[in-house]
């Protein structure tokens, strides 16, 4: 299973994200749901001038049909909290982070506060 890095901890990929993790791969996934995710998106049989298609290539966009369901609409997930840690990770300062993802600042802020009150709290088990 595949984890987000940050300082010191890591971040498991949520389940709903893995399917596109392992098509795209983290980094290309991240742009990916940036980009299309919360919103409804065709996936043709034959992908050619979709503008996913573009961004991933045709191989990726076949792939990512057979599995999700080729001919159909599917709705890539939003994913944020996971996005943050691997914007962060990319070395991005949470302001920036903050416009990517549409999110207050703030907000940006007790993404990171929650994991890591999270972790503090599995590391006493």
């Amino acid at each position: 299973m595949s984890t987000v890095g940050g300082k010191g901890r890591s971040m498991q990929v949520p389940a709903h994200v893995q399917t596109y993790v392992q098509i795209l791969g983290e980094d290309l996934a991240v742009d990916f749901l940036l980009k299309f995710g919360g919103a409804p998106l065709y996936l043709a049989k034959n992908p050619k001038r979709a503008e996913y298609v573009e961004m991933v290539g045709t191989e990726r966009a076949t792939l990512l049909a057979e599995v999700l369901g080729a001919g159909t609409y599917v709705k890539p997930p939003l994913a944020k909290p996971w996005i943050i840690h691997k914007l962060a990770e990319r070395g991005l300062a949470r302001k920036q982070i903050a416009r990517l993802v549409h999110m207050d600042e703030s907000s940006v802020r007790r993404i990171f506060a929650t994991e890591r009150e999270r972790q503090a709290q599995l590391d006493l088990f």
